[in-house]
This record gives C-alpha cells, structure tokens and sequence, in this order.
C-alpha cells in the first residue's frame, strides 16, 4: 500500500511539474517573445509600371524591403503613410504580407499615389503582427487586436516626379 501511495505522490509531482511547465512555456510565447517574422532593414520606392526611376504623379509605386531573414508565418496589418511637408495621406490598412521562410527581401503589392504632388516625401509603415497562439485565436474567431508585437519604419525618403509636360497636355 505504501507504495501505490508513493507512486501516486511522485505522479503528482510529475504532473504539477509539467502543468507550471507548459504555463511558464505559453506565458513566454504570449508576453516576452516580442520577436516579428521580419525585421525591416531598408527599402527602396520605385515607379511600378518603370522600376527604373521613381514614381510620378498619379502612378503607382512599389516598395522592395531588405529585411532580416524571415522566420515565421503571422497574420498581421499594415498600415501606410505618405509625408509630404506637414500635409499626411493615410493609405489603406490592409493584411501583412508574408515572404517565403528564409528570404531576406520582399516585394509587397503596388500602392497607388493618388492625392500627392511633386517633390520630396517620406514613405512611413507601421505592422501589427499577432505572433502568439492565443493573439492569433482572438484575432481569427473575434477579429479582437490583442497584444501584437509592432514594428514602426524604417521611413523611406524618395522624390515623386512631375507627370511629363508631352503627357500632361492633352
């Protein structure tokens, strides 16, 4: 008898061990891995119809992002801004992309520069990246934004060209 007791007190043990375990493990993939698939290290704006210069007005752009090595698959929203001196265009939030595992570049879908002018801008991107099991559960059954990880820039200054004088005369 007192060793069905002893087995049942060491099972016991094993099993609350194993409980704090796996409560320790999700409370650290839920809280403190704030790690995003990718991190933005630079990127380059070009016109999409001519890749070689950069966009004029009224065109769309394209914007290729050098990046750390991708290392997991996120839903997630991104939000985009064009700055031109104090006047702000918000674009459309839209979903995230994900490149394939390992690459460190990327090639998002064109966005269109609709209300701009010529001149300098800035090119500003935010992510909300819901990484976690349980931000991923409330995200896909909910549509609820818990505790993304973001990630902010890095802005990216370019120039949008006049339309030509020959196109811009009827």
């Amino acid at each position: 008898m007192t060793i069905l007791r002893l087995a049942r007190i060491v099972l016991d043990v094993v099993s609350f061990t194993i409980l704090i375990g796996g409560i320790i493990v999700l409370s650290y993939q839920e809280f403190f891995d704030r790690t995003p698939p990718q991190e933005r290290l630079s990127g380059v704006i070009f016109s999409a119809t001519d890749p070689t210069r950069e966009p004029r007005v009224g065109e769309s752009f394209q914007v290729e992002w050098k990046t750390t090595p991708h290392i997991r698959d996120c839903p997630g929203e991104v939000e985009n801004e064009l700055k031109q001196g104090s006047s702000t265009w918000p674009f459309l939030t839209r979903s995230a992309f994900n490149p394939p595992m390992g690459s460190t570049s990327f090639l998002p879908p064109p966005w269109l520069l609709a209300s701009s002018v010529p001149g300098p801008a800035v090119y500003h991107v935010t992510t909300w990246w819901y990484c976690s099991p349980l931000s991923k559960f409330l995200l896909h059954y909910f549509d609820l934004h818990f505790h993304p990880i973001i990630q902010t820039g890095p802005d990216i200054p370019f120039t949008i060209l006049p339309i030509p004088k020959a196109e811009s005369q009827p």
